[in-house]
């Protein structure tokens, strides 16, 4: 039978095992650590690691949520979905999904971003939807959020957020702020083109190529002792502070596959280009 000592990253197998989530790669550490003092060989078998990596797939609870913005390039959106996702359309949104010839699992919002036709195709197509007053607290970006949150599902990508309303934008990111400041266990992932979109209080690993462009920027505030790992600029990111409203941390670039970045105050978005 096989094994493997480390983790099994770029090894190629059925299993497909890579372990790309932090928390995952923890998990893996764990049991290495509890186990592999107890086998005469040092060594574990190379299934007992795809186990844990199926046990986590299965576990995990993946949804994408699509806003009513600017998403011209659709051919990015088709790299991250996958068949079980549950497809979340804020209004106007669920055009994407349509285009992409998905069936949304709910509609969200007070359709004022719909026309008829879309209104009437999901009508036709008896997808559920929950409808809310014009004159509400909250945009259909954040009750599209809100309801993934409430129905527990862990990973969210969502995809256009950007489009020609300012105010729209600005507080969809800063929206995602109050949640990474709250401390909600949920990651989200912004897809626009080729870049993603994060936004972080504690520490964050991106995987992607050579040369991928990295911009750091401080949202609400001064973002406190930075250090990276694996950027072209990390020996000026060590324990070092970014000022809001400075472009310190802007167009740096992956000098490796992988990067961490860490930081002990404030919040920070992170843009990563794929190259």
């Amino acid at each position: 039978m096989n094994t493997k000592k480390a983790i099994p990253g770029n090894r190629k197998s059925q299993c497909l095992c890579s372990f790309p989530s932090p928390a995952l790669t923890e998990q893996v550490q764990w049991v290495e650590g509890q186990f592999l003092p107890l086998s005469p060989n040092n060594e574990l078998p190379y299934l007992f690691y795809c186990i844990i990596q199926m046990q986590r797939i299965q576990a995990m609870k993946r949804a994408i949520i699509f806003y009513n913005g600017d998403l011209s390039d659709l051919s990015q959106a088709k790299k991250y979905i996958q068949s079980t996702d549950f497809i979340i359309c804020a209004d106007g949104g669920t055009e994407y999904a349509f285009k992409l010839g998905l069936k949304p699992n709910v509609v969200i919002g007070d359709f004022d971003s719909s026309s008829q036709d879309l209104q009437k195709k999901i009508k036709e197509q008896l997808i559920p939807t929950i409808k809310y007053k014009t004159d509400k607290d909250e945009t259909d970006s954040e009750l599209a959020i809100n309801y993934a949150i409430e129905k527990g599902y862990d990973t969210l990508f969502i995809f256009g957020l950007l489009g020609t309303g300012l105010d729209h934008l600005l507080t969809n990111i800063f929206y995602l702020a109050n949640l990474a400041e709250k401390n909600v266990d949920i990651d989200i992932t912004i897809i626009e083109g080729k870049q993603e979109i994060k936004v972080t209080n504690t520490t964050i690993k991106l995987k992607g190529k050579i040369g991928d462009r990295i911009s750091l920027i401080p949202l609400k505030g001064d973002v406190k002792e930075v250090n990276a790992h694996g950027l072209e600029y990390e020996d000026k990111l060590v324990n070092a502070d970014l000022r809001f409203g400075y472009s310190f941390g802007l167009s740096d670039s992956l000098i490796d596959g992988t990067a961490e970045i860490s930081l002990k105050k404030g919040t920070l978005l992170v843009i990563h280009e794929k190259s």
